[in-house]
């Protein structure tokens, strides 16, 4: 090493030193204060002691509850941890609770006793809602539970993580594309107080999210799979006939875009005739008859009829360039089509 340059490394390495830590400081001072906190013991249980003062607890009960926050940790979702302790001071709260557990997605669940009646504390509606859309949510009953997670404020809740979670995840199922990137951006905000599961499928929903084309195939696939779920829920009416209207009608789209595309490519390589009297007659140097013959379209109505080996052989040639599961998103189409071929003759 040049002796001479000594100095210059020493001053090198003061400049680092000071630039580092004054670097650090530039950027917590410009990163955005996340809009949300996770809540910590204290505010847990100055959370409890309002509501037992404010919905008159008597002693007895409002001791149970202490001894309970002040005996158990926080599970994976606090949620868990908060509404348990509501119970131990509600009774309506502890028997809706232990309805819960044992139903099934297709009962009836009467909420109106708690949700919708005014009475109800504002603490203790709030965290049932939650528990209820996270219930809601585990079942497959994306509408249901995201029309009871957006009525929650953030601030109102224990669990604030939770709600985020599974509103994204409910925004992310049901497609509805602005709302989840909002939605997971704003979970995303504390990421690294985020349990890991949280954490890890919130950047991966967010990434799906942003890449998500309206019209591509891969958001006609997603909703044939949402229609499958809710007919598999004896969910049959307006809204599912409305989605597959949606489905039959961006297929349509598509199928023209890429029959067009095709076309023009085989135009350009002198590979296909013109489809149009007027394209026919143009090539031939204006010596075409200028007939027109009609043509009863059938738009799939034959697809039923074709044998079995026939319409593996069509879907294979149109889906050989797809991925696997968008075969059965093509059956269905030229399925639905010709159901509808066949009540119009």
């Amino acid at each position: 090493m040049n002796l001479r340059r000594i100095p210059e490394y020493c001053l090198a390495l003061l400049l680092i030193g000071f630039l580092i830590p004054s670097f650090s400081v530039a950027q917590d001072s410009i990163r955005k204060e996340a809009s949300w906190k996770l809540a910590d013991r204290t505010t847990i249980v100055a959370s409890f002691e309002r509501w037992l003062a404010e919905a008159k607890v008597d002693d007895r009960t409002a001791k149970l509850v202490r001894e309970f926050l002040t005996s158990n940790e926080a599970t994976t979702e606090p949620i868990d941890l908060v509404i348990e302790g509501i119970g131990i001071g509600d009774a309506d709260v502890a028997r809706f609770i232990e309805i819960l557990e044992s139903a099934q997605p297709d009962e009836t669940i009467l909420t109106s006793n708690l949700l919708e009646n005014k009475g109800c504390h504002e603490f203790v509606r709030d965290h049932v809602r939650l528990r209820y859309g996270r219930w809601l949510a585990r079942n497959e009953l994306f509408d249901e539970s995201l029309a009871q997670l957006q009525q929650i404020n953030v601030d109102n809740v224990l669990d604030p993580a939770t709600l985020l979670y599974y509103r994204g995840l409910m925004e992310h199922q049901l497609l509805k594309q602005k709302e989840c990137i909002k939605t997971l951006k704003k979970l995303r905000e504390n990421e690294e107080a985020l349990p890991r599961r949280y954490a890890v499928l919130a950047k991966l929903m967010l990434a799906d999210m942003k890449r998500l084309e309206e019209d591509s195939l891969d958001e006609i696939s997603r909703m044939m799979s949402d229609i499958k779920r809710r007919t598999g829920l004896n969910r049959s009416g307006s809204r599912v006939r409305k989605k597959e209207e949606d489905v039959i009608n961006k297929l349509d789209k598509l199928i023209e875009e890429l029959e067009e595309q095709q076309r023009q490519m085989q135009m350009a390589q002198g590979n296909i005739a013109p489809s149009s009297p007027a394209e026919r007659e143009a090539r031939s140097g204006g010596m075409g008859s200028g007939d027109v013959r009609s043509k009863k379209q059938t738009d799939g109505g034959q697809w039923g009829n074709m044998e079995p080996a026939e319409r593996d052989a069509a879907l294979a040639e149109m889906s050989k360039d797809l991925p696997p599961h968008y075969r059965s998103v093509i059956e269905e189409y030229f399925r639905k089509l010709a159901d509808q071929t066949d009540k119009q003759q």
